[in-house]
């Protein structure tokens, strides 16, 4: 990302689009500095240290606001800047104290978790219309309609990652991975999206109301506890988004872009591996078989698994026959 680039984040559930932030990297690929602006409807800001998922009584939040801009400067300083209609002058604040410093971006070594999204409510985001892209502007939509719908609730982390860490590309029914943009030769801005479940709002007594209130469950956003969450997102995630060879092989399917694993596609997987548990030293490896197999059926798998077994494994018996020919017709094999 060079200076001023700029990203859109969209969700798109079945109806509509909502907007979920816009990123600017306000320094440049060297020395990156990102904006996080237009967060909107979201109802307070925690100090990420006293952050567990719960909605906080009043005397635990930092400040509530409608529209929210969160800073993640180069040297590592998380800010926020709030400023509710009717007040002239911002509020900033640093999440945890004055002067606190996380780890710079340029120091990123593997993971480093920057922002994340409690989506509590998803109904209540206003619909959005989309961006227009251009060279220093680009639009990234999620898009997964049995993930994201306006009853689901979801956790959404941004953060960065080293290339040198594999990362799968991949959406399914549970989970959404991929990356936003590439920072410099060496990281990515990524995201991950997933189901999650809050609690319940509790009720509190308001010393200045001199009563008990129950809090309007609604949408936040936060920094990172990066140490906190990059152990969690190592330890839930390292089988699968962060597995070397699952992100090689989803990787391999979706031609190193988004690969949308439904729960069909999924069936024919366990299928092929059942296929393959029968074949030694094969000459074709199984990501490119199944790219095959998804191309014969024009990625709509539900007329393979839909057959009997038996059925199933004559089929892929079939194409993994025509491959070989076809292979040393054309000399793939040598």
């Amino acid at each position: 990302m060079n200076k001023r680039d700029q990203i859109s984040i969209y969700i798109n559930n079945p109806t509509r689009y909502y907007l979920l932030c816009r990123i600017v990297n306000m320094g440049d690929s060297r020395s990156p500095d990102l904006k996080f602006t237009d967060v909107s409807d979201y109802g307070y800001i925690t100090k990420v240290g006293r952050y567990d998922g719960t909605i906080k009584p009043e005397d635990e939040i930092d400040f509530a606001s409608k529209k929210v801009e969160l800073s993640y400067h180069k040297d590592g300083s998380p800010l926020y800047k709030s400023q509710n209609k009717g007040n002239y002058k911002p509020l900033y604040s640093n999440f945890m104290q004055p002067g606190f410093r996380q780890i710079p971006i340029n120091d990123c070594s593997d993971i480093l978790p920057l922002i994340n999204f409690q989506i509590r409510r998803p109904e209540i985001y206003k619909s959005a219309k989309l961006d227009t892209e251009s060279t220093k502007h680009k639009v990234y939509i999620c898009t997964n309609k049995i993930l994201f719908t306006e009853e689901q609730q979801l956790f959404a982390v941004i953060y960065v990652r080293h290339k040198h860490i594999p990362l799968t590309r991949i959406s399914t029914n549970d989970y959404y991975s991929d990356i936003l943009a590439r920072i410099s030769d060496e990281t990515d801005l990524c995201i991950f999206i997933c189901r999650h479940s809050y609690p319940a709002p509790k009720p509190y007594y308001d010393l200045g109301f001199k009563g008990w209130i129950t809090p309007y469950p609604c949408n936040s956003v936060s920094f990172c506890n990066q140490k906190s969450l990059f152990d969690e997102m190592v330890t839930k995630l390292h089988h699968n988004i962060f597995d070397g060879a699952f992100a090689t092989y989803i990787n391999i399917l979706g031609d190193g872009e988004l690969f949308h694993l439904t729960e069909e596609k999924l069936l024919v997987l366990d299928e092929i591996d059942i296929f393959f548990e029968g074949i030694v030293n094969p000459v074709v490896h199984k990501p490119e078989f199944t790219k095959f197999v998804f191309e014969i059926f024009k990625y709509n798998p539900q007329e393979f698994i839909s057959k009997p077994f038996q059925n199933r494994q004559m089929a892929l018996k079939a194409i993994w026959d025509t491959i070989l020919y076809e292979g040393k017709q054309r000399n793939w094999f040598n």
